[in-house]
């Protein structure tokens, strides 16, 4: 998508929504200095608006659900990775596409699929089919995947509120203009993605 953006404009603007620093270390630097890449990276931990010193990225505190210091179609790409089974309710995760699909005249978004056989926070087979009570005691018991042993009730319901994972029939309904990509993990379908929108805009 970069390579698309950049032989057409001489460059790329993408808006990295939830994202941080480390992920984009999976890129080689030199790559994106040679596509001329300004990657926004727009996510709620951030305070204010700054500019990292090397010209590449910059931070900004936004909610993914209500980007509206952003205008319509400011970005060539807006990405999001592992981010919208986070945001909270079915409105929330609809805001969230919404936005992704406004700000940016194209749009990446990855995120665990539902059906797959281990849930990838947890890192528990089948955690996610489970009653929410059932998930909310094996939290309070003891660490599990990247997850903390919750010390309170409260602290495990708000953790697994917050995971809220996707299947493919949903992700088409929140990104009806979409291609859905599974990525597979052998002969199974680990994370779906959404591509969207116009590269040629």
């Amino acid at each position: 998508m970069i390579d698309k953006v950049h032989r057409r404009k001489g460059g790329c603007s993408i808006v990295d929504i939830g994202g941080d620093r480390e992920y984009w270390e999976i890129f080689c630097e030199g790559y994106l200095r040679s596509r001329n890449v300004k990657v926004v990276l727009a996510n709620i931990k951030f305070s204010g608006d700054s500019s990292a010193e090397d010209g590449i990225f910059r931070y900004i505190g936004a909610d993914a659900r209500v980007l509206d210091g952003f205008r319509d179609k400011q970005f060539d790409i807006s990405h999001s990775n592992s981010l919208i089974e986070h945001v909270g309710s079915w409105k929330d995760k609809k805001s969230t596409a919404d936005e992704t699909r406004r700000i940016a005249h194209s749009y990446y978004v990855q995120t665990p699929n539902y059906w797959f056989p281990i849930e990838p926070h947890f890192l528990v087979p089948g955690f996610q089919f489970l009653p929410k009570q059932a998930r909310i005691a094996l939290i309070r018991k003891k660490n599990r995947g990247w997850i903390q042993k919750a010390e309170s009730y409260s602290d495990a319901a708000e953790v697994v509120e917050g995971c809220d994972l996707l299947s493919t029939t949903e992700m088409k309904v929140l990104f009806p203009d979409a291609t859905i990509i599974p990525e597979r993990f052998l002969a199974l379908t680990k994370s779906l993605i959404a591509i969207g929108g116009r590269l040629d805009a």
